[in-house]
């Protein structure tokens, strides 16, 4: 793990409702350990077609946070097309991607509830959040891509990634990059375990080849990734500004 320079004076206001989330925009910290039921859902998900040379398999849903007296509650939404906006690559920018969605036996909610509850969101209001399920594999032949668009941002509010596993690979090194002077001011492996959580309107992100270790012939990495937006700006359409309906 290498902290390297602090962010410059942000560009945007610290988020309100994000209350733990420090002043450099990001954090690191533990998630709860996951049990072999919830790993299970990893083995099965499919290609991810938009991106076949990443060896990348992948599921996506979308959920409504609410607050409900003791813990986050996760409303699963209807299934549509993934879209992303404002984020300064166009190999990705505005394209609809069609995914299937995550098994809803896979308890994502109780993830949704710890990411929510971690970064002290606003019980006030609910949530908009985008959940990319992952598994990004290598092998002999060629290596994993985990993001294989390159530095960019997500065109979201904020951004969590949770990594459940690491099996026989090296690599995924994250590295976050001051938005307006292009530096990298954090870099680091988000172990088994372990979620990064930062502000993706302030800086873009990007990660190392994953890469096989060891004698196994194949290795992979198992993660979930969150956007994050506060329900009345959450942005999904033909327009990032748009708020889908609902």
């Amino acid at each position: 793990m290498n902290a390297l320079t602090q962010p410059r004076t942000l560009k945007y206001a610290p988020l309100s409702w994000a209350r733990h989330l420090p002043a450099c925009g990001y954090l690191t910290t533990p998630i709860p350990v996951p049990n072999p039921a919830f790993l299970d859902h990893f083995n099965h998900l499919p290609t991810d077609d938009y991106a076949p040379h990443a060896q990348r398999q992948r599921r996506f849903s979308q959920y409504k946070g609410m607050w409900n007296n003791a813990a986050w509650q996760a409303e699963l939404l209807p299934c549509l097309p993934f879209v992303q906006y404002n984020t300064g690559n166009p190999m990705i920018e505005g394209i609809e991607r069609h995914f299937e969605p995550i098994n809803p036996a896979c308890r994502v909610d109780s993830y949704i509830n710890n990411v929510l509850s971690t970064i002290g969101a606003d019980k006030e209001q609910p949530y908009h959040l985008d959940v990319h399920q992952y598994r990004v594999y290598a092998t002999r032949e060629m290596d994993g891509l985990a993001v294989p668009e390159g530095r960019h941002q997500d065109g979201q509010e904020c951004v969590a990634i949770l990594v459940f596993k690491r099996h026989a690979i090296e690599g995924a090194e994250l590295s976050l990059f001051d938005l307006e002077t292009g530096n990298p001011f954090h870099t680091t492996i988000i172990e088994e375990n372990q979620m990064i959580f930062f502000d993706d309107r302030i800086m873009t992100h990007d990660a190392t080849r994953i890469q096989l270790a060891g004698k196994s012939d194949k290795g992979f990495r198992d993660y979930m990734v969150m956007n994050i937006n506060p329900w009345n700006t959450r942005r999904y359409g033909a327009r990032a500004d748009r708020p889908i309906l609902g």
